[in-house]
Parts: structure tokens; C-alpha cells; sequence
């Protein structure tokens, strides 16, 4: 009677267990990519932490320091960026009405200027017809009408960013200051072998470090190639652009070309709407040299330096980071590779230990 009320108590206790976890899993599961997201900024930033940390001797004011610092790492760039591009966009918004309403009868280049005065000639006298005038003013009125209602969807959303940038950079501060707590207590859960946990670790590590340091160091190199092209074209705060470059390189679904193209679009417009071929050359070549070089260097560099830094196969960091950003969005460009190296990981580990093979 004894052994079956104990049996009982278990039973009732397991199924508790269960109702709490899928309880659980449903309260946090909104801040999933918070809370990953906090991780990997604060994996970021734990070198400063320490570094602070041995000088200081206080971790609340170590994490504190290092908290702020990672705020304005990444807040103010991306706002300058965001900044930027809308200022471009809306300088190329004006050139593209200014060209198609204005008459370019007259308005020529000189014969000699190749093939800058051969596009500025073509789009002149394709912009004079009548017909197509009046499709390109509808087609404008149609963005701006489209880009309007995105804006105020942006607008409305403010509100949800800064409460998960709340989210993000709260556990982010507990995860530096408790970080050796929180690492036991997580081993103690899943109750892992000590000879496995250095496996995993060592995966973890070399995934996350390869994936962040990686996609920065390429990010970096796209930056400083953008700057010197920028300046040797003759543009205004190359400096700068090679700077937002590295931001903009940072951020999927963006990428370089978010600095390079309406930068090309505003000469190219400045250009044809102004007569001036100078400036019509100078945004060809950016055109060109962002394509061909900027963003060609994302597609050669990012691949071969996330997986050697990794230690991951590049089919592995292709498909982590594909499918991490479908399943996850931004973040699931870390989620996906890590999850898929530790998947890896974990099938090795399994193989040795139940298997009795190794691969």
C-alpha cells in the first residue's frame, strides 16, 4: 500500500511537472528571440566585462558599464544608419519626381562623353514621351502611397521595439553579473556528463565566436572597401558611409547595398535632372563598385570566414543561417548555425556513448 501511494505521488508529481513546463513555455515563449538575442550581446561583450570587472572589482558596476556600452553600440549606429538611408531615400524620392515631370527638350550632353551621355540622352527621350510620363507619375503616387502606410505601421510598432530592447538588454545585464550561476544550474537541468558538457561547451563556443566575430570581421572589410572606394569616387563623408556600411552589413535583410544604392541612385538622378555628366559618372561608378565590390565581398569572405572561425562545416552555417532566418528572423542568423552545430554535437556524443561507434 506504501510502494503505491509513493507510486501515485510520482505520477501526480510528473504530471504536474508537465502542466508547469508547457505553462512555462507558453510564458516565455514570446520573448524567445529576447532572450537568445541578450545571450549572444552579452557573449559579445563578456571580454569588456571582465576586462572592466578586474579593474573595478564590483560586478554590478562592471555590468552596468558594460550594459550602457552595448546599448550605445548598437542603438546609436543603427539610428544614424536608419537616419541616412531615409534622408537618401527621400533625396532620390524628389530627384525621381523632379524627373518625371520635368521636360528634358533642349537639355543635352556633349557628344563626346561616351556612355554616360548615351544613358542620360536614352532615358531623355524616353522620359519626353507622354505615355510614359503618366505611367511614372502613377507609379510614384502608388509608392508614396505604399511607403506612407508602411511608415505609419513602423510608427505604431515604436512602442513594442523599445519594450523589447527593455527585454533584451534587463537579461542581458543578469546574464553577465550571474553568468557562472546560471551555467551550473542549466548543467544541473539536463544533467549532463562533465566529460560531455566540455563537448558542447566547446561547440557553443566555437560556433557563437565564429558566427558574431565572423559575420563582424566581414562586415569590417566590407566597411573599409566602401570608405576608400566612396572617397577615391569623390563622395561627400566617405568616412562616414564606410562606417554605416558596417552597420547596415550587419543587419540581414539589409546589408551594404542599403548605403551604396540610393547613394548611386541620388547621383544618377542629380546627374540626369541636372545635365551634369561628372555627376551621373560618379553614381554609375558607385553603382557599379557597390555590386561588384562592396557586397561581392559578403559572398566571397562571409562563408569561408564564419565556418574556419566556427570550426563548422559551410553547408552547416549555409542552412543554420537560411533557415534561422525564416524560422527566427534577425536573430535566427546566430539561432540557426548554433542549433545545427550543437545538433551535431549531440548525435556524435550520442553515437560514442549508446552506439558504441565513433564518426
Amino acid at each position: 500500500m506504501k510502494k503505491r501511494r509513493i507510486d501515485n505521488s510520482k505520477i501526480f508529481f510528473i504530471i504536474l511537472l508537465a502542466l508547469l513546463t508547457i505553462m512555462s513555455f507558453l510564458i516565455v515563449r514570446p520573448f524567445f528571440v529576447d532572450i537568445f538575442l541578450a545571450f549572444v550581446f552579452a557573449y559579445a561583450f563578456s571580454p569588456i566585462y571582465r576586462w572592466i570587472y578586474k579593474k573595478l572589482r564590483n560586478k554590478n558596476a562592471a555590468v552596468i558599464i558594460v550594459t550602457a556600452l552595448a546599448f550605445l553600440a548598437i542603438a546609436v549606429p543603427t539610428a544614424l544608419l536608419i537616419g541616412k538611408i531615409l534622408s537618401e531615400v527621400s533625396g532620390v524620392y524628389t530627384l525621381i519626381q523632379t524627373f518625371i515631370t520635368q521636360s528634358y527638350t533642349g537639355i543635352g550632353c556633349q557628344e563626346g562623353e561616351r556612355l554616360a551621355c548615351k544613358i542620360y540622352t536614352g532615358i531623355s527621350e524616353v522620359m519626353d514621351k507622354q505615355p510614359m510620363r503618366q505611367m511614372s507619375i502613377q507609379l510614384v503616387s502608388e509608392v508614396t502611397s505604399f511607403l506612407s502606410n508602411r511608415l505609419a505601421s513602423v510608427m505604431k510598432t515604436v512602442p513594442g521595439i523599445v519594450f523589447h530592447l527593455f527585454i533584451i538588454f534587463f537579461t542581458m545585464f543578469f546574464l553577465l553579473r550571474d553568468s557562472e550561476e546560471i551555467t551550473e544550474a542549466v548543467w544541473n537541468v539536463f544533467m549532463i556528463k562533465e566529460s560531455h558538457r566540455k563537448r558542447i561547451t566547446e561547440s557553443l563556443n566555437n560556433t557563437m565566436s565564429g558566427v558574431i566575430y565572423g559575420n563582424i570581421t566581414v562586415a569590417i572589410v566590407q566597411g573599409v572597401f566602401a570608405a576608400f572606394g566612396f572617397y577615391f569616387l569623390g563622395l561627400r563623408e566617405a568616412l562616414i558611409l564606410g562606417f554605416l556600411t558596417v552597420v547596415a552589413a550587419l543587419i540581414p535583410f539589409l546589408g551594404a547595398v542599403a548605403v551604396w544604392l540610393p547613394i548611386s541612385l541620388y547621383y544618377i538622378l542629380s546627374g540626369i535632372n541636372s545635365g551634369n555628366i561628372q555627376v551621373l559618372n560618379t553614381g554609375i561608378f558607385t553603382l557599379l563598385y557597390g555590386a561588384l565590390v562592396v557586397s561581392l565581398i559578403d559572398n566571397i569572405l562571409r562563408p569561408k570566414i564564419v565556418g574556419e572561425s566556427a570550426k563548422t562545416h559551410p553547408l552547416i552555417v549555409l542552412f543554420g543561417t537560411v533557415g534561422g532566418l525564416i524560422f527566427f528572423g534577425i536573430a535566427g542568423v546566430i539561432i540557426g548555425p548554433v542549433v545545427l552545430a550543437l545538433f551535431s554535437t549531440c548525435i556524435r556524443i550520442y553515437r560514442e556513448e549508446y552506439l558504441n561507434s565513433e564518426w
